[in-house]
């Protein structure tokens, strides 16, 4: 069957209709390249019959639901009162469940402790009969109260099974009899009742349901973690009637787990597991709980992880990996029919079936890529049309964003690093003045190969970028993960360091016109790989950086996830002050543009205001932009669109 693209007058509907300033000229300025992404979700009803989007409108996402039965009725836009949208599904055709996170404090060891606060919202299709399905007391979020054993959970909106069968019930886990001990619960959208199903567990703090809604997995890590020891856990069972079994348990800071609990299949003896491979790789298998052995490989690649896999009524239907691109790998006989479908409408772009109805005849895709910062689709296979709907940047001129090629380098000591190298788009491809941009993290992430607004922003402007995943990276299996383990304030950074001498040999750079510029740790490297090399960069741009890791590695002690951020940061053969950019102020001869949020929950403003303050009493080359209300991920659209404009300055003024 051959669809063609085209755009219906539906197009219109959501993006012009809520955001008037779309109107104005495609162009490349900060303005545009700020904006929050005008859609960051897209889902249909369950029936075909509505649609739903978080969209960005005037720098704060809200919920926009419309008809696609009837298009002639309005949009119905269905913003926060307090607090910011985190997720929004349909909880039936008629009705919404939406998830609102916000800013708080919580007593926890050493006093006050900044928090993230989760609840949960209902409202119909029109935004009206808004109500708190949990109804506790949320006066006092501070504590547990001993006279009534009611804790108030942190997080209040982890919903682990929508039910969709049962559209008045939702199944829910929180710790609402004792902090961090977490049980679940059989929650009433309508009437607010709620019935516990799972006792509360301190070991456990994840659950999982089978289709049929059973609870029949959790794992979690013990409260008697250790600076020495994190103990970790999993158990499982054939079904309600049958006795919990632990199916594994390790120590995180020296073992790998021997499997990870992926899914349930038909057969209560076989789940889906992932565990490495021959190649020290993840890899997804058919595991017997009975025998205790793999009974079948279902996705493998020898030179890369593979991310995920998708299972319908037990079966796998897809697997992602990722190589130079995303890859999708459709293995059913509908997921093959739709792969030509998208490699015939979409070549070179990654396509995600993002949502679908109940009897998956009509999905909503969504397609990316470097130079596509995401459009929506609506695909109905039974009369075969798609329309597009929605735009994310549309007021860009998408022919002047610069493709995104892989390239690899060699690390000193001899390991293969990979990356992204972006051109300017339309010159000549040598000597261009050049961003050196580490990523963040900086374990469990990765750098991409899709739509970077940063990196779009400086090829834009004659700049060429480059990303490298440096050790410890994810993706590329556990081995090249743990050679980050203990090497934060070393071998990351020579890996950043080699990969600017790479750009610099192949040609593509200016060595006189190179600025290193990124977030979190990529801020961090920012400042560091200067210190570990200054003859290299002539400025830095770092947001949000740690600069003082002792001060840093104290205030982690109040998180549950202090030990793994020992056994990265910590080093017999380095110490932290020799990794702190605050403790190596002399190394500093270059100009330093430095940017931080100043309700920042991850890492605390005081690391740069401390650090501009010993950086300007050593009469060094600083400017300090501190965002009011601003967090660790540039969420406002203000904000980014302040920190572009600040770094366009300082690049102009410095390269």
């Amino acid at each position: 069957m051959l669809i063609k693209k085209y755009l219906s007058l539906f197009s219109a509907i959501l993006v012009i209709l809520l955001n008037s300033s779309n109107a104005q000229e495609a162009n490349i300025s900060s303005e545009i390249f700020g904006r929050l992404p005008e859609i960051s979700h897209a889902e249909i009803s369950p029936d075909g019959s509505k649609i739903l989007f978080m969209q960005n409108y005037q720098g704060r996402r809200i919920v926009v639901t419309k008809s696609l039965k009837d298009p002639s009725l309005p949009s119905n836009g269905i913003p926060t009162q307090e607090g910011e949208y985190n997720w929004a599904r349909w909880s039936s055709n008629d009705t919404i469940l939406a998830s609102i996170r916000f800013s708080s404090k919580r007593e926890g060891r050493g006093g006050l402790t900044d928090t993230v606060e989760g609840r949960l919202v209902t409202f119909d299709w029109k935004g009206q009969k808004i109500e708190n399905p949990i109804n506790l007391n949320i006066s006092n979020v501070r504590r547990t109260s001993r006279l009534t054993g009611v804790n108030i959970p942190q997080f209040q909106d982890d919903v682990i099974d929508m039910m969709m069968d049962d559209p008045d019930h939702i199944l829910i886990q929180m710790d609402l009899e004792d902090a961090l001990a977490i049980g679940v619960y059989r929650l009433n959208l309508k009437t607010k009742d709620r019935e516990k199903i799972i006792n509360s567990s301190s070991v456990i703090q994840e659950w999982r349901t089978d289709e049929d809604h059973i609870v029949r997995y959790g794992e979690g890590r013990s409260r008697k973690t250790t600076t020495k020891i994190v103990r970790s856990l999993a158990r499982y069972r054939k079904s309600d009637k049958d006795g919990w079994r632990v199916l594994f348990e390790y120590d995180e800071l020296k073992e790998n787990p021997p499997f990870n609990f992926v899914g349930f299949s038909n057969d209560p003896s076989i789940i889906f597991i992932s565990k490495l491979n021959a190649k020290r790789k993840k890899a997804f298998y058919k595991y017997n709980v009975d025998s205790k052995q793999i009974t079948e490989e279902i996705a493998s690649n020898d030179d890369a992880d593979i991310n995920s896999i998708s299972i319908v009524d037990g079966e796998v239907t897809e697997y992602t990996y990722i190589d130079d691109s995303n890859k999708i790998v459709r293995l059913s006989d509908q997921g093959k029919r739709l792969q030509r479908i998208f490699t015939a409408n979409f070549p070179g772009e990654l396509v995600k079936v993002v949502s679908e109805t109940e009897d998956a005849k009509t999905m909503v895709l969504r397609v990316s890529s470097p130079t596509n910062p995401g459009s929506y689709y609506i695909l109905d296979l039974n009369n075969g049309s798609m329309d597009a709907i929605a735009y994310n940047y549309s007021a860009l001129d998408y022919e002047l964003l610069s493709p995104m090629e892989s390239i690899s380098y060699e690390a000193r000591d001899g390991l293969e690093i990979s990356g992204y190298l972006s051109l300017p788009r339309g010159e000549e491809h040598q000597n261009h003045p050049t961003i050196i941009m580490p990523h963040g993290g900086p374990w469990w992430v990765r750098d991409h190969w899709d739509f970077d607004y940063w990196v779009q922003f400086l090829t834009a402007r004659g700049y060429a970028v480059l990303q490298m995943n440096f050790r410890g990276s994810s993706g590329f299996g556990t081995d090249f993960t743990a050679l980050g383990y203990q090497e934060w304030g070393r071998k990351m950074l020579e890996d950043i360091n080699d990969g600017t001498k790479w750009v610099i040999e192949a040609g593509y750079a200016d060595a006189d016109k190179i600025c290193i510029m990124g977030g979190s740790y990529g801020g961090y490297a920012s400042l560091q790989a200067i210190v570990k090399d200054p003859s290299l960069y002539k400025c830095s741009v770092s947001f949000a950086p740690i600069t003082d890791l002792s001060s840093f590695m104290r205030y982690r002690k109040r998180y549950t996830d202090y030990s793994i951020y020992e056994n990265f940061v910590v080093s017999d053969e380095w110490t932290l002050d020799e990794a702190s950019p605050a403790e190596n102020i002399e190394s500093f001869n270059v100009p330093v543009l430095l940017l931080h949020g100043d309700i920042d929950r991850s890492v605390r403003v005081e690391q740069s205001r401390d650090f501009y303050k010993v950086m300007k009493k050593a009469d060094k080359d600083i400017k300090y932009i501190e965002f009011e209300g601003g967090n660790h991920f540039l969420s406002t659209e203000v904000h980014r669109i302040e920190f572009l404009k600040q770094v366009e300055k300082f690049l102009k003024k410095n390269l």
